[in-house]
Protein backbone atom coordinates (compact mmCIF):
# COMPACT_ATOMS: atom_id res chain seq x y z
CA UNK A 1 0.00 0.00 0.00
CA UNK A 2 3.12 2.08 0.85
CA UNK A 3 4.29 2.36 -3.07
CA UNK A 4 1.08 1.08 -4.78
CA UNK A 5 0.96 3.95 -8.26
CA UNK A 6 -2.59 5.05 -7.86
CA UNK A 7 -1.40 8.32 -10.27
CA UNK A 8 1.23 6.74 -12.78
CA UNK A 9 1.65 9.79 -14.59
CA UNK A 10 2.02 12.32 -11.42
CA UNK A 11 -1.33 14.30 -12.48
CA UNK A 12 -2.73 14.51 -9.23
CA UNK A 13 0.22 16.85 -7.89
CA UNK A 14 0.25 14.60 -4.72
CA UNK A 15 3.11 15.08 -2.21
CA UNK A 16 4.39 12.70 -0.19
CA UNK A 17 4.84 14.23 3.54
CA UNK A 18 7.87 13.03 4.48
CA UNK A 19 10.10 13.78 1.73
CA UNK A 20 8.48 16.50 0.15
CA UNK A 21 8.53 14.76 -3.23
CA UNK A 22 6.12 14.07 -6.19
CA UNK A 23 4.25 10.73 -5.27
CA UNK A 24 2.04 8.46 -7.47
CA UNK A 25 0.24 6.76 -4.16
CA UNK A 26 -2.65 8.85 -2.22
CA UNK A 27 -1.60 10.51 0.14
CA UNK A 28 -4.25 9.00 2.84
CA UNK A 29 -3.50 5.46 1.49
CA UNK A 30 0.01 5.69 2.61
CA UNK A 31 -0.66 7.96 5.68
CA UNK A 32 -2.87 5.38 6.89
CA UNK A 33 -0.28 2.33 5.73
CA UNK A 34 2.10 3.87 7.89
CA UNK A 35 0.07 4.05 10.72
CA UNK A 36 -0.76 -0.11 10.24
CA UNK A 37 3.01 -1.05 10.36
CA UNK A 38 4.06 1.13 13.40
CA UNK A 39 0.92 -1.12 15.28
CA UNK A 40 2.26 -3.76 17.73
CA UNK A 41 0.86 -6.83 15.67
CA UNK A 42 -1.54 -8.17 18.00
CA UNK A 43 -3.54 -4.88 17.74
CA UNK A 44 -3.08 -4.51 14.11
CA UNK A 45 -4.83 -8.59 13.46
CA UNK A 46 -7.66 -6.84 15.50
CA UNK A 47 -7.96 -4.47 12.91
CA UNK A 48 -7.67 -6.05 9.99
CA UNK A 49 -10.17 -8.66 11.11
CA UNK A 50 -12.76 -6.07 11.99
CA UNK A 51 -12.18 -4.47 8.98
CA UNK A 52 -12.78 -7.70 6.66
CA UNK A 53 -15.64 -8.16 9.02
CA UNK A 54 -17.20 -5.20 7.78
CA UNK A 55 -16.02 -5.49 3.72
CA UNK A 56 -17.35 -9.01 3.72
CA UNK A 57 -20.67 -7.73 1.91
CA UNK A 58 -19.00 -6.77 -0.76
CA UNK A 59 -16.94 -10.22 -2.06
CA UNK A 60 -20.56 -11.20 -3.38
CA UNK A 61 -20.20 -10.88 -7.24
CA UNK A 62 -23.83 -9.02 -7.75
CA UNK A 63 -22.90 -5.91 -4.75
CA UNK A 64 -19.41 -5.48 -5.77
CA UNK A 65 -20.60 -5.02 -9.57
CA UNK A 66 -23.50 -2.84 -8.41
CA UNK A 67 -21.75 -0.63 -6.59
CA UNK A 68 -18.48 -0.11 -8.30
CA UNK A 69 -19.96 2.77 -10.84
CA UNK A 70 -22.88 5.31 -10.02
CA UNK A 71 -25.68 5.36 -12.45
CA UNK A 72 -26.12 9.18 -11.03
CA UNK A 73 -25.26 12.12 -8.37
CA UNK A 74 -26.77 12.19 -5.26
CA UNK A 75 -27.32 16.16 -5.81
CA UNK A 76 -29.39 15.00 -8.61
CA UNK A 77 -31.87 13.97 -6.01
CA UNK A 78 -32.52 17.86 -5.21
CA UNK A 79 -30.90 19.97 -8.36
CA UNK A 80 -31.40 17.49 -11.48
CA UNK A 81 -33.50 19.61 -14.02
CA UNK A 82 -36.27 16.85 -13.77
CA UNK A 83 -37.38 15.36 -10.95
CA UNK A 84 -35.24 11.99 -9.94
CA UNK A 85 -36.73 9.20 -8.11
CA UNK A 86 -34.72 6.59 -6.38
CA UNK A 87 -36.13 3.25 -5.32
CA UNK A 88 -33.55 0.89 -3.07
CA UNK A 89 -35.37 -2.42 -2.52
CA UNK A 90 -34.26 -5.04 -0.94
CA UNK A 91 -35.88 -8.68 -1.02
CA UNK A 92 -36.69 -10.17 2.32
CA UNK A 93 -34.62 -13.03 2.50
CA UNK A 94 -31.79 -10.59 2.24
CA UNK A 95 -32.82 -8.17 4.93
CA UNK A 96 -30.39 -8.79 7.31
CA UNK A 97 -27.06 -9.33 4.96
CA UNK A 98 -27.85 -6.15 2.87
CA UNK A 99 -29.39 -3.82 5.94
CA UNK A 100 -24.96 -2.69 6.08
CA UNK A 101 -25.73 -1.52 2.33
CA UNK A 102 -28.97 0.31 3.02
CA UNK A 103 -27.51 2.25 5.96
CA UNK A 104 -24.65 3.11 3.87
CA UNK A 105 -26.09 4.27 1.17
CA UNK A 106 -28.72 6.20 3.44
CA UNK A 107 -25.85 8.25 5.18
CA UNK A 108 -24.10 9.43 1.58
CA UNK A 109 -27.36 10.76 0.58
CA UNK A 110 -27.67 12.62 4.17
CA UNK A 111 -24.38 13.91 4.58
CA UNK A 112 -23.96 14.84 0.79
CA UNK A 113 -27.40 16.65 0.65
CA UNK A 114 -26.85 18.93 4.36
CA UNK A 115 -22.92 19.38 3.33
CA UNK A 116 -24.26 23.17 2.44
CA UNK A 117 -26.79 25.29 3.72
CA UNK A 118 -27.42 27.87 0.80
CA UNK A 119 -30.54 29.69 0.87
CA UNK A 120 -32.34 32.51 -1.60
CA UNK A 121 -33.55 36.04 -1.00
CA UNK A 122 -36.89 34.53 0.70
CA UNK A 123 -34.80 32.14 2.59
CA UNK A 124 -35.42 28.87 0.90
CA UNK A 125 -33.17 26.06 -0.07
CA UNK A 126 -31.71 26.68 -3.40
CA UNK A 127 -32.17 23.03 -4.63
CA UNK A 128 -34.27 22.59 -6.94
CA UNK A 129 -36.50 19.87 -6.17
CA UNK A 130 -37.79 19.42 -2.75
CA UNK A 131 -37.10 15.64 -1.41
CA UNK A 132 -38.96 13.17 0.37
CA UNK A 133 -37.28 10.51 1.71
CA UNK A 134 -39.26 7.62 2.33
CA UNK A 135 -38.69 4.73 4.88
CA UNK A 136 -41.19 2.33 5.39
CA UNK A 137 -39.87 -0.56 8.01
CA UNK A 138 -37.88 2.09 9.48
CA UNK A 139 -37.42 0.15 12.67
CA UNK A 140 -35.55 -2.50 10.65
CA UNK A 141 -32.50 -0.64 9.79
CA UNK A 142 -31.68 -0.25 13.87
CA UNK A 143 -30.46 2.52 14.95
CA UNK A 144 -30.02 5.41 12.46
CA UNK A 145 -27.69 8.33 14.73
CA UNK A 146 -27.57 10.33 11.75
CA UNK A 147 -31.15 9.90 10.74
CA UNK A 148 -32.21 11.26 14.17
CA UNK A 149 -29.89 14.63 13.95
CA UNK A 150 -30.46 15.40 10.81
CA UNK A 151 -34.40 15.18 10.89
CA UNK A 152 -33.90 18.35 13.28
CA UNK A 153 -32.62 20.61 10.25
CA UNK A 154 -33.40 19.08 6.92
CA UNK A 155 -36.55 20.56 6.76
CA UNK A 156 -34.61 23.93 6.42
CA UNK A 157 -32.49 22.11 3.26
CA UNK A 158 -36.26 21.37 1.50
CA UNK A 159 -36.46 17.37 2.66
CA UNK A 160 -38.80 15.26 4.41
CA UNK A 161 -39.17 12.19 5.91
CA UNK A 162 -41.88 9.83 5.96
CA UNK A 163 -41.26 7.23 8.24
CA UNK A 164 -43.66 4.20 8.54
CA UNK A 165 -43.43 1.47 11.40
CA UNK A 166 -45.55 -0.99 13.20
CA UNK A 167 -45.66 0.28 16.39
CA UNK A 168 -44.29 2.87 19.01
CA UNK A 169 -42.37 0.51 20.47
CA UNK A 170 -39.97 -0.67 17.83
CA UNK A 171 -39.02 2.83 17.95
CA UNK A 172 -38.28 2.97 21.53
CA UNK A 173 -36.41 -0.46 21.10
CA UNK A 174 -33.47 1.18 18.72
CA UNK A 175 -33.59 4.83 20.22
CA UNK A 176 -34.48 4.11 23.87
CA UNK A 177 -37.62 6.71 25.55
CA UNK A 178 -35.32 9.74 25.51
CA UNK A 179 -35.41 9.06 21.34
CA UNK A 180 -35.99 12.12 19.42
CA UNK A 181 -37.59 11.00 16.27
CA UNK A 182 -41.13 11.67 17.21
CA UNK A 183 -39.64 14.47 18.16
CA UNK A 184 -39.40 16.02 15.25
CA UNK A 185 -42.51 14.67 13.38
CA UNK A 186 -44.43 17.55 12.78
CA UNK A 187 -47.42 14.99 11.72
CA UNK A 188 -48.40 11.64 13.30
CA UNK A 189 -50.68 9.36 11.89
CA UNK A 190 -52.02 6.40 14.04
CA UNK A 191 -54.42 3.46 13.09
CA UNK A 192 -55.97 1.23 15.80
CA UNK A 193 -52.94 -0.20 17.50
CA UNK A 194 -52.20 -3.81 19.32
CA UNK A 195 -50.09 -2.57 22.22
CA UNK A 196 -51.97 -1.11 25.46
CA UNK A 197 -48.95 0.72 25.80
CA UNK A 198 -49.39 2.16 22.31
CA UNK A 199 -52.98 3.20 22.56
CA UNK A 200 -52.34 4.79 26.04
CA UNK A 201 -49.65 6.86 24.46
CA UNK A 202 -52.37 8.21 21.75
CA UNK A 203 -54.90 8.73 24.61
CA UNK A 204 -52.63 10.79 26.27
CA UNK A 205 -51.43 12.78 22.39
CA UNK A 206 -55.58 13.55 21.98
CA UNK A 207 -56.11 15.23 25.37
CA UNK A 208 -59.11 15.53 27.71
CA UNK A 209 -62.75 16.27 26.50
CA UNK A 210 -65.22 17.98 29.15
CA UNK A 211 -68.52 16.38 29.71
CA UNK A 212 -71.39 16.98 31.70
CA UNK A 213 -72.66 14.78 34.03
CA UNK A 214 -76.00 13.96 35.16
CA UNK A 215 -76.99 13.12 38.76
CA UNK A 216 -80.26 12.63 40.33
CA UNK A 217 -80.47 11.32 44.20
CA UNK A 218 -83.63 9.98 45.73
CA UNK A 219 -84.56 10.06 49.78
CA UNK A 220 -87.66 8.57 51.75
CA UNK A 221 -88.87 5.98 54.21
CA UNK A 222 -87.97 2.84 54.19
CA UNK A 223 -91.66 1.88 54.49
CA UNK A 224 -92.84 4.80 52.19
CA UNK A 225 -94.39 3.48 48.95
CA UNK A 226 -92.86 6.63 46.93
CA UNK A 227 -89.63 8.62 47.84
CA UNK A 228 -90.45 11.64 49.19
CA UNK A 229 -87.46 13.59 47.78
CA UNK A 230 -86.11 13.67 44.27
CA UNK A 231 -83.04 15.71 43.88
CA UNK A 232 -81.26 16.03 40.62
CA UNK A 233 -78.00 17.46 40.24
CA UNK A 234 -75.31 18.16 36.45
CA UNK A 235 -71.34 19.32 36.86
CA UNK A 236 -68.81 19.37 34.69
CA UNK A 237 -65.78 16.52 34.26
CA UNK A 238 -62.92 15.76 32.47
CA UNK A 239 -62.34 12.60 30.46
CA UNK A 240 -59.92 11.36 28.05
CA UNK A 241 -60.89 12.52 24.23
CA UNK A 242 -60.59 8.65 23.54
CA UNK A 243 -59.75 6.29 26.00
CA UNK A 244 -57.29 3.18 25.20
CA UNK A 245 -59.42 0.93 24.64
CA UNK A 246 -61.90 3.15 22.31
CA UNK A 247 -58.36 3.81 20.22
CA UNK A 248 -57.96 -0.05 20.20
CA UNK A 249 -61.17 -0.85 18.82
CA UNK A 250 -61.10 1.84 15.74
CA UNK A 251 -62.41 0.45 12.72
CA UNK A 252 -59.95 -0.69 9.94
CA UNK A 253 -60.92 2.66 8.03
CA UNK A 254 -60.45 4.97 10.94
CA UNK A 255 -57.49 7.07 11.96
CA UNK A 256 -55.91 9.59 14.43
CA UNK A 257 -53.99 12.53 13.27
CA UNK A 258 -52.07 14.62 15.17
CA UNK A 259 -50.18 17.78 13.31
CA UNK A 260 -48.54 20.13 15.32
CA UNK A 261 -50.36 22.87 17.12
CA UNK A 262 -53.79 21.48 15.75
CA UNK A 263 -56.60 19.70 17.87
CA UNK A 264 -56.18 15.61 16.72
CA UNK A 265 -58.38 15.01 14.04
CA UNK A 266 -60.27 11.69 13.45
CA UNK A 267 -59.42 10.96 9.75
CA UNK A 268 -60.18 7.89 7.29
CA UNK A 269 -57.53 6.06 5.18
CA UNK A 270 -57.77 5.82 1.75
CA UNK A 271 -57.64 2.49 0.12
CA UNK A 272 -56.09 2.93 -2.91
CA UNK A 273 -57.31 0.10 -4.48
CA UNK A 274 -61.12 1.97 -4.11
CA UNK A 275 -59.79 5.14 -5.33
CA UNK A 276 -59.59 5.11 -9.09
CA UNK A 277 -56.33 7.90 -9.24
CA UNK A 278 -54.19 5.81 -6.70
CA UNK A 279 -55.43 2.15 -8.59
CA UNK A 280 -54.39 3.61 -12.52
CA UNK A 281 -50.62 4.68 -10.76
CA UNK A 282 -50.62 1.41 -8.64
CA UNK A 283 -50.97 -0.69 -12.07
CA UNK A 284 -47.67 0.92 -13.60
CA UNK A 285 -45.31 -1.46 -14.31
CA UNK A 286 -42.12 -1.18 -13.24
CA UNK A 287 -39.45 -0.03 -16.16
CA UNK A 288 -36.86 -3.33 -17.18
CA UNK A 289 -34.33 -0.97 -16.67
CA UNK A 290 -33.17 2.26 -14.54
CA UNK A 291 -32.22 5.23 -16.03
CA UNK A 292 -28.86 6.40 -16.18
CA UNK A 293 -27.68 10.70 -15.95
CA UNK A 294 -24.37 11.35 -17.24
CA UNK A 295 -21.86 14.16 -16.13
CA UNK A 296 -18.61 15.26 -17.12
CA UNK A 297 -15.49 14.61 -15.54
CA UNK A 298 -15.73 18.66 -14.60
CA UNK A 299 -18.95 18.02 -12.56
CA UNK A 300 -17.42 15.02 -10.54
CA UNK A 301 -14.80 16.82 -8.91
CA UNK A 302 -11.95 15.96 -11.97
CA UNK A 303 -11.57 19.26 -14.27
CA UNK A 304 -8.27 18.53 -15.41
CA UNK A 305 -9.65 15.98 -17.69
CA UNK A 306 -12.02 16.31 -20.46
CA UNK A 307 -14.61 13.64 -21.15
CA UNK A 308 -16.57 12.04 -23.70
CA UNK A 309 -19.87 10.50 -22.48
CA UNK A 310 -20.37 6.64 -23.73
CA UNK A 311 -22.78 3.64 -23.33
CA UNK A 312 -21.12 0.12 -22.63
CA UNK A 313 -22.60 -3.69 -22.05
CA UNK A 314 -23.04 -4.13 -18.38
CA UNK A 315 -24.57 -7.73 -18.00
CA UNK A 316 -24.63 -7.21 -13.72
CA UNK A 317 -26.39 -4.24 -13.22
CA UNK A 318 -28.65 -3.09 -16.28
CA UNK A 319 -28.57 -3.69 -19.91
CA UNK A 320 -26.41 -0.25 -20.04
CA UNK A 321 -24.60 1.89 -17.88
CA UNK A 322 -23.03 5.30 -18.88
CA UNK A 323 -19.67 5.80 -17.36
CA UNK A 324 -16.39 8.18 -18.52
CA UNK A 325 -13.35 7.54 -20.32
CA UNK A 326 -10.74 9.78 -20.57
CA UNK A 327 -10.23 11.33 -23.75
CA UNK A 328 -5.98 12.38 -24.48
CA UNK A 329 -5.30 11.07 -27.71
CA UNK A 330 -4.82 7.54 -26.77
CA UNK A 331 -6.94 4.33 -26.50
CA UNK A 332 -10.60 5.56 -25.93
CA UNK A 333 -11.18 1.73 -24.20
CA UNK A 334 -9.08 2.08 -21.49
CA UNK A 335 -11.42 3.11 -18.39
CA UNK A 336 -11.04 5.72 -15.98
Amino acid sequence: MLKTQHDPELKRGWINTETGESTATHPVVSSVAREMINKAPEERSGIVSTTLSFLALYRDPIISGNTAISDFRITDLVSHEKPVSLYIIVPESDRDRLRPLVRLILKLISSRLLEKMEFDEQGRSKYKNRLLIVLDEFARLRHLEFIEEDMAISLGYGINFLLIIQDISQIYKAYTKEEGITGNCHVRIAYAPNKIDTAKELSAMSGVATVIKYAKSFSGGILNLFFRNVSEGAQEVQRPLATPDEIMRLPADDSLIYVGNLPPIYGKRIKYYEDPVFLKRSQIKAPQSTDKLTVLYSETGFPEYSAVKIAVKDDVITDYSIVVIEEHGENEDSLF
